[in-house]
């Protein structure tokens, strides 16, 4: 994680109803609006819709269904974006992993893909000491999940730090919605 200041650094902060998801900024090159999804045959969770991006047609990885679905948290508004990431970034077996899942796809882009998450989002400047990092019995089961602290900046809000990869890959690797879910819980 490279920092903007000494100790402080910038998140996208994603908000849902009764909660918060913190993601690192580096993890994403960019976003965009969702004019048009489309339908993809896949019988993986959360994997079955494409969209353009720079002419290029992106695999989308329906991560607000994701974070819906394992914290039991409804979303703000209708409109959705999608972060775009670049597997070229992502760790050797994980772009590994991806590029064969691609191309398994056919005609998708091996250059980008992209994370549909709620727009109801901004980017945010924190101090890293204001998170509470998990403690170490439990923290293996949930950083390998993607989950790696919490903060607390007002009573009724929780705000989790996530690693939107992490979560992409576990889901992956879990095969289905069921058994990722039973786990994090």
């Amino acid at each position: 994680m490279q920092h903007s200041n000494e100790g402080r650094h910038d998140f996208l902060q994603l908000h849902y109803d009764s909660l918060d998801f913190l993601v690192d900024r580096n993890q994403f090159s960019g976003s965009t609006t969702l004019d048009g999804i489309y339908a993809l045959k896949s019988s993986r969770p959360y994997l079955e819709h494409w969209s353009w991006y720079n002419n290029e047609k992106v695999l989308l990885f329906d991560m607000n269904s994701c974070l819906k679905n394992l914290f039991h948290c409804g979303q703000r508004g209708n409109t959705q974006l999608a972060l775009i990431m670049e597997p070229e970034d992502f760790s050797d077996a994980a772009r590994n992993f991806l590029l064969r899942l691609l191309g398994r796809t056919g005609s998708l882009s091996s250059r980008y893909m992209g994370m549909i998450v709620s727009s109801q989002a901004e980017i945010r400047t924190m101090d890293l000491g204001e998170f509470n990092l998990l403690p170490p019995g439990v923290a293996q089961l949930f950083t390998k999940r993607g989950l790696y602290g919490c903060r607390f900046p007002r009573e009724e809000r929780i705000q989790f730090f996530v690693d939107l990869q992490k979560i992409f890959f576990y889901s992956l690797e879990t095969g289905s919605r069921g058994k990722y879910e039973a786990v994090a819980r």
